[in-house]
């Protein structure tokens, strides 16, 4: 199921209530992946979901953001394509940090 709608239109709800009564129909959570572009959007999931979770449901499914999910991906599988575990993911700010410090030691910053 994929929602496309604008921001606070309530996408984040309809999954999570789908995915609470997929569970409650029999389908196992081990074959449900949440996923979604935020933190915020995750971990509201994660919060709706562990509510459900106190009356019946026991496992949660996979709820993850797109660069989590592949990071994790990344991690367990990488080495086959030449990735090692331990990589690091740079954002922009750490990209430009290493650069800081001979820069400014050549008198441009």
């Amino acid at each position: 199921m994929i929602i496309l709608a604008g921001a606070g239109s309530g996408k984040t709800r309809v999954l999570t209530y789908k995915v609470i009564y997929l569970i409650e129909q029999g389908v196992d959570p081990s074959n449900i992946l949440m996923i979604t572009f935020t933190n915020k959007a995750s971990t509201e999931m994660k919060k709706e979901c562990k509510v459900f979770e106190e009356d019946e449901i026991t496992d949660l499914p996979t709820i993850s953001t797109f660069h989590a999910l592949c990071a994790k991906i990344l991690r367990i599988d990488g080495e086959r394509i030449g990735i090692p575990k331990n990589f690091l993911i740079y954002d922009s700010q750490d990209q430009k940090t290493p650069l800081n410090r001979p820069l400014k030691r050549w008198g441009f910053r």
